[in-house]
This record gives structure tokens, C-alpha cells and sequence, in this order.
């Protein structure tokens, strides 16, 4: 069985001026986790996996508008810490880790009727710190770097007040996770073994989809 704790924390600030609005927000979360499975002498009550996992999330966005413009920029800044506690038996599957992942954005919007058009920009840089011990108890350390720029561009079309068409193509990223790098160790809900690829590459990919929507009183 597993037990799982989740605490949360929020705060947020907003601000109204001639020139614009700010948002700025902040939150927090811990989670712990434990998996149990059946074991045996003096390890009996422990977990075979425990982890606590805490996430600190910063994110700062200003938007104005003018004529048919509006622009929004903002910076958001994630970091996250994985432990292992120890003193359970059990060669941890994921090692001790710190994430932090930092990045700025911007988005501009031109809108006149019948036209809307928006574009966005966004830059991430991710920051990997690792450590821990692999399945022969050798101990182990490493680093990772990933940085990337990501596009969007939508538009919509108002043809009539019954038909709407909207574009919208986006090029996206995705780091690999830690656990994604460096598992290695078996699931201890299910018989399966994880092995981590640590030359892993970042995800990349493009979505464009497309709507014409119609909308008749009846």
C-alpha cells in the first residue's frame, strides 16, 4: 500500500494601473510518499520507498493594452527538490535531485474586427543537480543543462456572426525529468524493472490545430 501526504501554500498579488496590470504569484508544495510492501525482521514497518518532494513556483506578469494592441510579459520560476530518506534497506529508484527551471515570456495581440492575431515567445532554461547510488550501490553524481526557445502564432477570423475560424500552430519542448535520466530499480507495485537513459535529449514538437465553429440561434 502507499501513503501520501500533500500540503499546499498560495499567494498571490494583483495590481490595477494607468499603464497596465501586474499579477504576481507565488506557491509552494510538499509531498512525502511512502510505498510499503511486505517485508520481513526489523524493516517490517518501514517503506521500501520514501520520498519527500517539495516545489517552489514564481511567476511575475505584466499586460497592457493600447489601440488594438495588448502585450504581456512575464518571468516563472520553478524549483523543486527530491530527498530520499534514509535508513529503509532499500537502494532509493530515483536519486536525490534538484530541478530549477527559469523563463521568460512574451505575448503579442493585435485585434480589430474582424481579425485577431496573437504571438508568443518563450525562452526555458532547466538546471539538473543529481545524485545517489545505483542498483550496485556505486555512488554516482551528475549535471544537466537545457535550454530552449518556443514559438506560437494564432489568428482568428470573425466571417460572419454565425462562423468563426481559428489557427493556432505552436512549437513546443520537453525536458527529460530526473527520473526519466536516472531510474534505476524495480516498481514495487508491479513487476517491472526501470533502467534511465542519461543522454536523454529534450522532446521537441509542433501542434497546429485548426476550428471553424458555427453558432445558429436554433
Amino acid at each position: 500500500y502507499q501513503k501520501v501526504i500533500h500540503q499546499t501554500l498560495k499567494a498571490a498579488w494583483k495590481q490595477k494601473y494607468d499603464f497596465g496590470k501586474i499579477d504576481v504569484s507565488y506557491s509552494f508544495q510538499s509531498n512525502h510518499r511512502k510505498e510499503f510492501e511486505a517485508r520481513r525482521g526489523e524493516l517490517a514497518h518501514k517503506p521500501s520507498q520514501d520520498w519527500k518532494l517539495t516545489t517552489h513556483h514564481w511567476n511575475a506578469d505584466f499586460e497592457t493594452s493600447y489601440s488594438h494592441w495588448k502585450t504581456q510579459i512575464g518571468l516563472d520560476i520553478t524549483r523543486q527538490k527530491n530527498f530520499n530518506e534514509p535508513g529503509n534497506g532499500v537502494t532509493p529508484v530515483i536519486p536525490n535531485h534538484v530541478s530549477e527551471n527559469y523563463a521568460a515570456y512574451a505575448l503579442q495581440t493585435y485585434q480589430q474586427t474582424p481579425w485577431k492575431v496573437e504571438t508568443g515567445l518563450r525562452y526555458d532554461y532547466r538546471f539538473l543537480n543529481l545524485a545517489g547510488y545505483n542498483s550496485f550501490d556505486e555512488y554516482y553524481a551528475d549535471k544537466k543543462q537545457f535550454k530552449n526557445f518556443t514559438y506560437s502564432l494564432g489568428l482568428h477570423y470573425e466571417a460572419k456572426k454565425w462562423l468563426n475560424i481559428t489557427s493556432n500552430i505552436g512549437w513546443a519542448w520537453r525536458p527529460p525529468e530526473a527520473n526519466e535520466l536516472f531510474i534505476d530499480g524495480y516498481n514495487h507495485g508491479m513487476a517491472i524493472y526501470y533502467l534511465g537513459n542519461k543522454d536523454l535529449k529534450s522532446e521537441r514538437g509542433v501542434k497546429w490545430t485548426n476550428k471553424i465553429h458555427f453558432s445558429f440561434p436554433k
